[in-house]
């Protein structure tokens, strides 16, 4: 940790100096990441946002914001940050772990019926994504359908008997 709060000192000090750089959101960004690393959430998401005030085209950037604002309970700013990524063409795997997030964002809203699209397509496209098939699951109980939830849990472990723990 102690390597940590070296970087984070000589990018604080680098912002001082060049307040108006046209790279600094560079330095945000690793700012974010410091703090994601060091637990601090909030700050994290801070810097991610100053970095796309100054970029906002830098995707990964925005993927980062997105994964620590659905851990802090920023639903709606996790899903306008998963929208927007997944509209320039993401891979597959870009793909599932965006619109993972989109759903447990959704989730979160309570906005079930979409966050379940959401996982049923993760699923469709990564059928061994073991997180959003018990997110799924989870879904369907929450709405009142645990049999459903049950069934497909079942499925999934007949076709998969490795995972049965």
């Amino acid at each position: 940790m102690r390597k940590f709060r070296l970087r984070r000192k000589f990018f604080q000090e680098a912002l001082i100096l060049r307040p108006k750089a046209e790279g600094n959101y560079i330095i945000e960004q690793h700012l974010g990441e410091i703090a994601e690393v060091e637990g601090d959430l909030l700050k994290a998401e801070a810097h991610y946002s100053k970095a796309l005030k100054q970029r906002p085209d830098q995707h990964h950037i925005r993927y980062s914001r997105a994964a620590v604002a659905v851990q802090v309970h920023h639903f709606n700013e996790a899903k306008a940050d998963c929208d927007q990524l997944l509209n320039f063409s993401p891979t597959k795997e870009e793909r599932c772990k965006l619109l993972f997030i989109r759903a447990t964002a959704l989730m979160g809203l309570r906005i079930n019926h979409e966050a379940r699209k959401d996982l049923e397509t993760v699923c469709l496209l990564d059928p061994k994504n073991e997180n959003a098939i018990l997110m799924l699951a989870l879904s369907l109980h929450d709405d009142g359908r645990s049999q459903e939830a049950l069934e497909r849990l079942n499925i999934h472990l007949r076709l998969n008997p490795e995972n049965i723990d």
